[in-house]
């Protein structure tokens, strides 16, 4: 298995991020220039354009007027067009190397950020891909004369495009914009050639919800490179809204405003951030609350799995500390006096463990893990609280003992398996 996180760091993105840095590192010089709507705002642009400035001066200064006599756009022109007249003044007043040197600052420190929230958070990639990798290495032209030599692109308004539409999608897609610049699509295109000839037997995509329409059109242009399309999966992830009990939480990346994952760790911890990320179907929507993350209650899922844990090395710390024998193999013997409704319903809960992880495996689908551990703590919660452990019958304690050590076992297995923590004490 090859886990890879797809870095967007190529594009006209990224050239709006490096067009926000440098006017908030303008800003910083006293320069009277406002940032533009629809770039990139908020305190991680600042800190970033603070960094360039102590390191390199004054290197990447301009005045007002200087920016101003560059731009062939007026301020009542369309937004997006002004957007890109600001970049292309940047680039003429900065030249590209320069240009790209404050994008490359953006890129190293949101991308460091990233990366050691991740890691923080357990979740490690053992490559992070570049998307400007593709351009460098004539990897996205190699795809695009690949679907020319298949015959489905064709030329229309000075761009390039692809015959979507014989592949089952809703349009046509655009390949090269008029202006001679890529999109994301044929981007798409080349990673997944490239991955393609890796000789993977099966490629899983995870794409935020709002990339639905891409399917159609990965599998489609699969088809037109004549690969197998069925090799590749695509899973959809739905954005979590943030609550703060009823309230919501407005988050924007582009004006700055939201909560970074190292924020979410640090109010409600790893364990609960995992958890409640986890305990959807990627394709249905969380609603995160904070105060419930953070709670110690039973409608804490995370908090309730995790204190069943805690509750059952309790118990074999009570058995020490009363100086009680416990002997694990005269257990077996005594299996039937296991008797007990809740004790059957236990039995049955544990003996559903395996072939819910081999579902959860095929499926893609970790939430089956989540709700077995909150039936199944629950289901203890409810032994515990009836049911007596430590009893004088040596057998029947001795059994009993076996059951919530093998019923403590599943659980630090499925918590292991999600990536969270078994704490002994709560």
């Amino acid at each position: 298995m090859h886990r890879e996180y797809y870095v967007n760091d190529a594009g006209r993105q990224m050239r709006i991020l490096a067009l926000s840095i440098w006017i908030r590192y303008l800003q910083l010089l006293n320069v009277d220039i406002k940032v533009p709507a629809k770039a990139y705002v908020g305190d991680y642009i600042i800190d970033i354009a603070k960094k360039i400035l102590k390191e390199n001066d004054k290197k990447f200064f301009a005045d007002k007027n200087n920016f101003l006599s560059w731009l062939s756009i007026q301020k009542n022109e369309d937004m997006e067009v002004y957007l890109d007249g600001c970049i292309e003044a940047m680039q003429k007043i900065l030249g590209m190397e320069n240009f790209k040197i404050i994008l490359r600052y953006g890129i190293d420190e949101i991308l460091s950020d990233i990366q050691e929230d991740l890691k923080e958070f357990g979740v490690e990639y053992d490559e992070w891909f570049s998307e400007q990798t593709l351009m460098d290495k004539g990897w996205l032209q190699e795809g695009i004369n690949l679907l020319k030599k298949h015959g489905t692109v064709y030329e229309k308004e000075n761009a390039l495009w692809f015959k979507a539409t014989q592949f089952g999608d809703e349009k046509d897609r655009v390949l090269v914009r008029a202006n001679g610049q890529p999109t994301y699509f044929a981007s798409d295109v080349a990673y997944h050639l490239y991955k393609y000839n890796q000789g993977y037997g099966t490629i899983i995509d995870v794409f935020g919800a709002d990339h639905h329409g891409y399917i159609r059109r990965i599998h489609g242009f699969l088809k037109a490179l004549g690969k197998d399309p069925d090799k590749t999966k695509i899973l959809l992830v739905q954005f979590a809204i943030l609550y703060r009990g009823k309230e919501k939480v407005s988050m924007s990346t582009r004006s700055g405003e939201f909560i970074t994952l190292r924020q979410l760790r640090l109010e409600v911890g790893n364990d609960a951030a995992r958890y409640f990320y986890i305990m959807r179907k990627p394709e249905q929507h969380l609603d995160f609350d904070l105060e419930l993350a953070k709670s110690q209650s039973n409608e804490n899922p995370i908090y309730y799995i995790q204190y069943a844990h805690a509750r059952i090395c309790s118990v074999f710390r009570q058995l020490e500390e009363k100086k009680l024998n416990w002997d694990f193999s005269n257990a077996p013997q005594h299996l039937n006096r296991l008797e007990l409704p809740i004790e059957k319903t236990l039995m049955q809960t544990l003996s559903h463990y395996a072939p819910l992880i081999e579902t959860a495996a095929v499926q893609y689908a970790p939430h089956h893990v989540a709700h077995y551990l909150q039936e199944l703590a629950a289901n203890f919660h409810a032994y515990y609280n009836a049911t007596h452990f430590l009893v004088e019958d040596e057998n029947l304690r001795d059994v009993r003992l076996y059951f919530i050590k093998a019923i403590q076992q599943v659980i630090q297995n499925g918590l292991s398996l999600l990536g969270l923590s078994s704490p002994e004490k709560m």
